[in-house]
């Protein structure tokens, strides 16, 4: 699932000034200004994080198992994702545990995908030691891009455009109120507010006991800065059509914007120098200026 790229635009104006020329005398130049702005997509980095208490296994309608839709909706991020996003995925009961990091062309997909078929739910259910670990692990994966990223412009002897950083998109799925986590409900608030890093986008898909206006999720979703969401499933028919709103929210913060502009100045009348086309210094910062934003 992807948001539609923006088409190429571009925007050219023209005005004809009267400047000093280096020898003195005065000309006319027409100045020409193209803008152009473009989108690219940004790498993403999904970390999920999958509850596997014992109440994932209950089925609420008499058909599919929370955690058998679940994993379906695990599997149709992992279809969305391309060749260089990377996908942090663990599982969380009593304890919190980390099943694999692997960029989307190292993953051998079919062999994860048995291993979500095979997840027995058990146990209890700590959702503040998820939490936490789960900002701990997008920290830790900007931190290794952001100095890859800066050692790599220092190489090529350019300046560090931290708008090619990856995306951090934090996806947890739970069904219930915590059971087992040793970390405490300020100490999870403040690991959101204060991530070490820019704010991660965090999404909760809230099944069960885990919904509602006053459970722990919605507690969470509180959290100032804007970064935190939460989708509510009820039943476990409702978990594919929560995850899908997530992937379109993902989607939608991978769309950068780039913007370039150049000037060229053409001279108009004799007495100066001979017609030129240099981008002027406040052209040549903008060019390498990107902006990032969501569309």
């Amino acid at each position: 699932m992807e948001v539609a790229p923006v088409p190429t635009e571009s925007l050219t104006s023209s005005l004809a000034t009267l400047r000093l020329a280096t020898d003195g005398s005065r000309e006319v130049v027409r100045e020409r200004v193209h803008k152009e702005v473009s989108t690219k997509r940004r790498n993403n980095h999904i970390h999920m994080f999958l509850d596997t208490s014992g109440s994932m296994s209950l089925s609420d309608d008499g058909a599919l198992s929370r955690i058998r839709a679940a994993t379906q909706g695990v599997r149709a991020l992992v279809e969305d994702m391309k060749a260089h996003d990377v996908l942090h995925f663990y599982e969380f009961n009593t304890s919190v545990k980390r099943v694999l990091i692997s960029k989307r062309n190292n993953l051998r997909v079919a062999e994860f995908f048995q291993h979500l078929d095979a997840i027995e739910p058990n146990g209890g259910t700590a959702l503040r030691d998820a939490v936490i670990a789960a900002v701990a692990s997008a920290r830790e994966a900007h931190q290794r891009d952001l100095e890859y990223g800066k050692k790599k412009a220092a190489d090529k002897k350019v300046g560090f455009d931290f708008g090619c950083l990856p995306v951090h998109n934090i996806v947890i799925l739970t069904d219930g109120e915590d059971t087992s986590s040793t970390q405490s409900m300020e100490a999870t608030i403040e690991a959101l507010q204060k991530p070490g890093m820019p704010l991660p986008n965090v999404f909760f898909v809230a099944v069960g006991d885990a919904a509602g206006p006053t459970s722990a999720v919605n507690q969470l979703a509180r959290t100032p800065g804007g970064h935190v969401k939460v989708k509510e499933a009820e039943r476990a028919a409702n978990i594919l059509d929560a995850f899908n709103f997530v992937r379109r929210e993902v989607a939608r913060y991978l769309v950068r914007e780039v913007v370039r502009v150049t000037t060229t100045i053409t001279p108009l009348s004799g007495g100066g120098a001979s017609a030129s086309a240099a981008p002027s210094a406040s052209a040549a910062a903008s060019a390498a200026a990107a902006a990032t934003k969501p569309k």
